[in-house]
């Protein structure tokens, strides 16, 4: 059998974490399978390196017209199966498609673009229409995709995403007091929100960390970044390796989550694994993900988050039992486990 995947967001944030975990055990996994995987500029010999894998380099850049009459002169190539890890399908492409859906935010976002919606509205019925089947991280998503595109329900599979082995704590004795905040500082992230906050505990000797990829993020908060230079206890750390990442996660006094939008959320279960208390909004996918592994707050109102802080700042034993709570809420979620039910998926849809 013949699967094609999609790699090349491999090294964007989200769903390149999602791909570099997740497939690599699914190929090992079916290695009577020929897996065919459409790359662009990365080095896919870094994660896969299985004899059952070939390589096709695509020329077209992600989300253009020309990625989809690429994707027509591989229809000679006996694909039995594609998977595509985001919902940007090759819409030509003649086999059996399943496609994972990690949310609908073009779809529902009040400030997306006009040409986003309409192109990611596109999308979504030819995947309402063509999929085999619809993977869907969480069942927030899920209930998404059936409210907003009619989509049949038994045609859509909850297959939550699972945290890396490489999350562990990892703590330091002599360090400097900050609260953490890791992801992307989009609109929908509410980082504004977490600074105002910040700004407002007057707590001289602690320090924000803002820690994620933003030198390559096309649209980041202009208002962000402003309030950040306006404050030196705020530390805007750019993209940083694994291993200084779960330094940061197990060393923090509080992980703090204030997005309003997410189809699932890693950073919150990553800080989890690292022993690191979790403080998170209660929108969206974050309260099913996290569970009782953290404690929640309202991400309009200021004031809750503020008396939060300093309650758990000031409670050494609540921290304690929030970090044993996140320990045990980790526990459902293995890559290992994850990949087991992908590869079971394929089998019955093929």
């Amino acid at each position: 059998m013949n699967i094609g995947i999609d790699i090349r967001m491999i090294n964007h944030s989200g769903i390149g974490t999602y791909i570099k975990n997740i497939i690599p055990l699914v190929v090992n996994q079916m290695s009577a399978d020929n897996f065919i995987l459409f790359y662009d500029s990365s080095n896919p010999e870094t994660f896969f390196n299985q004899n059952n894998v070939k390589f096709v380099k695509m020329k077209s850049p992600i989300y253009s017209i020309s990625e989809q009459i690429e994707f027509l002169k591989f229809n000679n190539m006996n694909i039995d199966l594609f998977w595509s890890p985001h919902y940007n399908i090759p819409v030509f492409l003649k086999t059996k498609l399943v496609v994972t859906v990690h949310d609908i935010f073009h779809l529902v976002d009040e400030e997306s673009s006009v040409l986003k919606k309409i192109y990611s509205r596109i999308l979504f019925n030819i995947i309402k229409n063509n999929a085999s089947k619809i993977i869907t991280v969480s069942n927030f998503t899920k209930k998404q995709i059936i409210d907003y595109l009619n989509v049949n329900e038994s045609s859509i599979e909850v297959v939550y995403n699972g945290v890396s082995a490489s999350f562990r704590s990892k703590k330091n004795i002599n360090k400097e007091r900050y609260l953490l905040y890791v992801g992307n500082i989009k609109k929908h992230k509410n980082i504004n929100f977490l600074i105002n906050v910040f700004n407002n505990l007057n707590e001289k000797d602690l320090k924000l960390y803002i820690v994620g990829n933003y030198s390559k993020l096309k649209y980041p908060d202009k208002d962000v970044i402003n309030a950040i230079n306006n404050n030196d206890n705020i530390v805007l750390k750019d993209e940083v390796d694994a291993e200084l990442l779960v330094e940061y996660y197990s060393n923090a006094e509080l992980f703090i989550f204030p997005s309003l939008y997410e189809g699932f959320g890693l950073p919150p279960l990553e800080a989890m694994a690292c022993g690191c208390p979790v403080l998170a909004s209660n929108q969206a996918s974050i309260p099913e993900v996290c569970s009782n592994g953290a404690e929640y707050f309202n991400p309009y109102d200021e004031s809750d988050l503020l008396f939060k802080i300093k309650e758990l700042l000031n409670d050494v034993n609540k921290r304690e039992k929030m970090i044993k709570n996140g320990y045990n809420n980790i526990k459902q979620f293995s890559w290992i486990d994850k990949s087991h039910k992908i590869v079971d998926l394929f089998k019955k849809n093929i």
